[in-house]
């Protein structure tokens, strides 16, 4: 028999949306309200088949979402969706065109994270009364008041085997087209991406010369580490492998959240990464690593609001001279044009931005607020198999042999496992504790 939820929250990368689907949780928990958490990769078609939610909430969702609209209803309801738009910042004919809500999508609620974003869904249509902005939560543990709720530098340190004394160098990689096959590239043309190919190679090219840029300068400042963060759906390459186990000041480290790590390190670098939104909140110096032939944008041809307005790293002079910068953005002018963009995406609410989500979310239910979707059938011999290629995928992650697997490979680490799950919202709910927001969140009814 299925049971019945008031929200489930479907999460894609763990380390991207954990923390703030467990401070939701926490938030409406109090308010009585039974909330699931479930993992994309790994519980999609495994709560379809046990759970009947009245509320879900996505991280994305552009089109028909018929992916998500595979829940058997509650009687009398229909499901209401909530799209987290978990990328509201990119090359701008790629948000307008790709990211923007089409179809069924046009009749979710809308988080957004501030003004641009804002217009966008306002100009496809979007009713006002469906956006709620209430700023990004991915930013809320790097606010002030909530320094508490991340590890520090020792801490850090003694988990991740650095040395708390030394400088730490961040490189957040976003090279996941280092890896592409033939094949992906062949299907990318035939889709009409003539330079794809060219794309890839000079992807390719950027991400060795970075590699030696960190090698070179681990070989000459000892009294430094550098930290390459994966992206969540890139490959860990065999010539990074290698340097990392020739070289002990170079480490690849996937695990935590990316704020944990930006708020700790003296100076971050980024190629095509939003995590340079995170940088400049945190007040780090951050850099946008370039070709020397690319000029300032990560994209050729194009133009990636804040991104390509950072100072930009073309040679390993410049890269040695930044890894040491000492400057913070909010008062150095190189980073002012990337601020006043800053400010064009991103609010800066005066709570945090989950807590006025959260009171969002109760008022909405309480209130029957929004479209109810109608279930969207499937084939029972489909759902048969979206269920055994899932239960072969946990059997997989259950051997510890999932990385073997090409396919899987990349989803290795976005299976929720209980135990860190109960962990972490224990821990959050402690910090929770004397904060004003649990009782603050109802203030506006």
């Amino acid at each position: 028999m299925k049971r019945d939820v008031d929200i489930l929250i479907l999460i894609e990368h763990i380390n991207r949306e954990l923390d703030t689907a467990l401070l939701l949780k926490i938030l409406l928990s109090a308010k009585g309200y039974s909330v699931q958490i479930s993992s994309i990769p790994f519980d999609l078609w495994e709560t379809v088949a046990t759970v009947r939610p009245r509320f879900l909430i996505v991280p994305w969702g552009n089109l028909s979402l018929s992916k998500f609209r595979r829940y058997s209803l509650q009687e009398r309801e229909g499901l209401r969706i909530l799209n987290l738009h978990q990328e509201q910042v990119a090359v701008e004919s790629y948000l307008e065109s790709v990211k923007a809500p089409r179809g069924k999508s046009l009749d979710t609620f809308h988080l957004v994270w501030g003004e641009r974003y804002e217009k966008i869904l306002l100009a496809r249509g979007v009713p006002k009364e469906f956006i709620l902005r209430t700023g990004n939560p991915r930013l809320d543990l790097l606010r002030p008041e909530m320094a508490s709720f991340n590890p520090d530098r020792q801490r850090l340190a003694s988990i991740y085997g650095l040395n708390p004394g030394s400088r730490w160098i961040l490189v957040a990689g976003n090279f996941s087209l280092v890896s592409a096959s033939n094949t992906h590239i062949r299907k990318m043309i035939r889709r009409g991406r003539k330079d794809f190919a060219s794309h890839v190679e000079r992807v390719r090219s950027l991400y060795t010369k970075t590699l030696g840029w960190m090698e070179r300068l681990a070989g000459e400042m000892s009294d430094l580490e550098i930290i390459y963060r994966p992206h969540p759906s890139e490959r860990i390459t065999p010539g990074l492998k290698e340097i990392c186990t020739r070289i002990p000041g170079i480490k690849v480290i996937k695990e935590r959240p990316l704020g944990d790590w930006i708020l700790q390190s003296d100076t971050v670098f980024v190629w095509s990464s939003t995590s340079s939104v995170d940088a400049l909140v945190a007040d780090k110096p951050v850099f946008a690593i370039r070709n020397g032939n690319d000029g300032s944008s990560a994209f050729r041809g194009t133009y990636f609001p804040i991104l390509d307005d950072l100072p930009t790293v073309n040679n390993y002079k410049t890269f040695r001279s930044s890894a040491i910068c000492n400057e913070k953005p909010s008062t150095h002018p190189k980073w002012k044009s990337s601020l006043l963009k800053f400010k064009e995406f991103y609010d800066i609410p005066p709570e945090p931005a989950f807590v006025a989500l959260g009171r969002a979310i109760s008022q909405i239910m309480e209130k029957g607020e929004g479209v109810r979707f109608q279930q969207v059938p499937i084939h029972s011999a489909l759902r048969s198999f979206y269920r055994l290629q899932h239960a072969g995928k946990r059997g997989l992650h259950n051997l510890g042999v999932i990385r073997s697997v090409r396919r899987y490979e990349r989803e290795a680490d976005d299976r929720l496992v209980q135990r860190s799950l109960t962990d972490r919202e224990a821990f959050l709910t402690e910090k929770m504790k004397g904060k004003p927001w649990l009782g603050g969140m109802y203030s506006n009814e």
